[in-house]
C-alpha cells in the first residue's frame, strides 16, 4: 500500500510538472491520450501525428503523456490540454465532470463497431464466459471502455458478477499488461481491446497456440478525439479537416493511420455515447445519489491517495470514508454546508484500496 501511495504521489507530481496550470501561448496545441499502453509506445505512436498537425495547423503541437486515465480526463476538463484521445467511458466521465463542456469530434471508422475480447491460456479449459466462475481475471484500467466497462457489462448480461462469481478480480492498468498477466499465468483470463490484441498477434508478441481469444463482445462505440467546448470553432474545424484528410496514399498518412490502427478518421458526436453512459450506470461505474437538494455523481475510477482531492463543484476539501457495504457509503465534506450525504449503487463495484479516497461532483 505504501508503495502504491508513493507511485500515486510521483504520478501526481509528474502531472503537475508536465501540465502546468498557468496560461500558455495561444500558438501551442497541447494533446494527450489515455495511457492504454506504455508511455514509450504512446510517444512512438503520437509523435508523427503531432508533427503532421503542427504543419497543418500552423501551431506548435506538444504531446503530453499523463500518468493514468483520470489524469487525461482532468487535463481536458481543466483546459490543461486542448485535444484528448479518450475511450468511450473516459469521454462520458469528462462530459459529466465538465457539465457537458467537452465535444467529441472525430473517431476512427473502427470505433463505430468496436469489440473487446476475453483471452486465456488455451489449456485452461475456459471456452465461454460461464467458465470464468471461480477463476481469476484482470481488467485493464478501471476507466477503460474496452478493458473494463464493456466486458463487465457483457459479463453481467450473461449472469456473471465478477466480484461474486470469480475468485479474484484485478486491474492491470493497461491492455498490454493484461495480456502479459495471462501469458505469465498470473491470472486465468483477461479482457482487452481487440485492436491491441490483434497488434500483439500480428507482431508475434504472443503465441496463439498458448494464449488465445475465447469470447468476443458485440460491437459498441469507443475511442474519440475530444476538445473542450471553449476551443475556437475555427481551430476545431481545422483539426477536423486535418484528421479527415489523412490518407494512406501518402507515406505520412499511411504511417499515422497504421500507428493509430485506423483505416480513416470520421466525424462523431456525443449522442453516440449515450448508450455508453447507460452501460456505465448499469455496471455501477457512474451513478446518481442524493446530495441534499442536488444530485451527486460518483465516479468509481477517481480514487486518489490524497485526501485533499477536491470536489470541483463544491470547491471544498472532500474526504471519502468507507462505512461497511458498498450500498451504505458515507461521505464527509469539510467546511461544506451539506455535512453528510449518502451514495448508493444498484450494483457493487470493487472497493478501492484501504485509505482510498474518491472525487465527486454535486450538480
Amino acid at each position: 500500500m505504501i508503495k502504491r501511495q508513493m507511485l500515486r504521489t510521483v504520478s501526481l507530481c509528474f502531472f503537475a510538472i508536465v501540465l502546468p496550470l498557468q496560461a500558455h501561448a495561444a500558438d501551442v496545441l497541447r494533446i494527450t491520450t489515455i495511457p492504454e499502453e506504455a508511455a514509450s509506445e504512446q510517444i512512438r505512436k503520437f509523435t508523427p501525428l503531432a508533427n503532421y498537425l503542427q504543419k497543418r495547423l500552423g501551431l506548435k503541437v506538444e504531446f503530453r503523456p499523463v500518468a493514468d486515465y483520470p489524469a487525461a480526463v482532468e487535463a481536458l476538463v481543466n483546459k490543461q490540454i486542448e485535444l484528448a484521445w479518450l475511450g468511450g467511458l473516459t469521454f462520458v466521465q469528462a462530459d459529466i465532470r465538465s457539465g457537458g463542456k467537452v465535444i467529441p469530434i472525430l473517431q476512427r471508422e473502427e470505433d463505430s463497431k468496436f469489440r473487446s475480447v476475453f483471452i486465456s491460456q488455451t489449456n485452461s479449459g475456459i471456452k465461454k464466459l460461464g467458465d470464468l466462475k471461480g477463476k481469476t481475471l484482470t481488467f485493464g484500467s478501471s476507466s477503460s471502455t474496452s478493458g473494463h466497462l464493456m466486458p463487465r457489462s457483457y459479463m453481467l448480461e450473461a449472469g456473471l458478477n465478477p466480484e461474486k462469481d470469480l475468485s479474484r478480480v484485478a486491474y492491470s492498468g493497461a491492455h498490454d499488461a493484461s495480456i502479459a498477466a495471462v501469458v505469465s499465468g498470473r491470472v486465468d483470463a483477461a479482457a482487452v481491446d481487440m485492436t491491441v490484441w490483434k497488434k500483439f498477434v500480428e507482431t508475434k508478441r504472443v503465441d496463439t497456440t498458448k494464449v488465445d481469444v475465447f469470447y468476443e463482445t458485440p460491437t459498441f462505440f469507443n475511442y474519440n478525439w475530444t476538445v473542450h467546448a471553449d476551443m475556437a470553432p475555427e481551430l476545431r474545424q481545422k483539426i477536423e479537416r486535418a484528421f479527415i484528410e489523412l490518407s494512406d496514399a501518402t507515406p505520412e498518412g499511411k504511417e499515422i493511420l497504421s500507428l493509430a490502427r485506423a483505416t480513416r478518421f470520421i466525424p462523431t458526436k456525443a449522442e453516440n455515447y449515450k448508450d455508453m453512459e447507460k452501460a456505465a450506470r448499469s455496471a455501477g461505474l457512474v451513478w446518481v445519489a442524493s446530495c441534499g437538494h442536488r444530485s451527486l455523481r460518483c465516479r468509481q475510477d477517481q480514487f486518489a491517495s490524497d485526501p485533499r482531492h477536491r470536489s470541483a463543484a463544491l470547491g471544498r476539501k472532500a474526504k471519502h470514508r468507507w462505512r461497511g457495504p458498498m450500498d451504505t457509503r458515507r461521505y464527509r465534506s469539510e467546511k461544506a454546508s451539506l455535512t453528510h450525504f449518502l451514495c448508493a449503487a444498484s450494483t457493487a463495484p470493487a472497493a478501492p484500496p484501504a485509505g482510498g479516497h474518491r472525487t465527486f461532483q454535486c450538480q
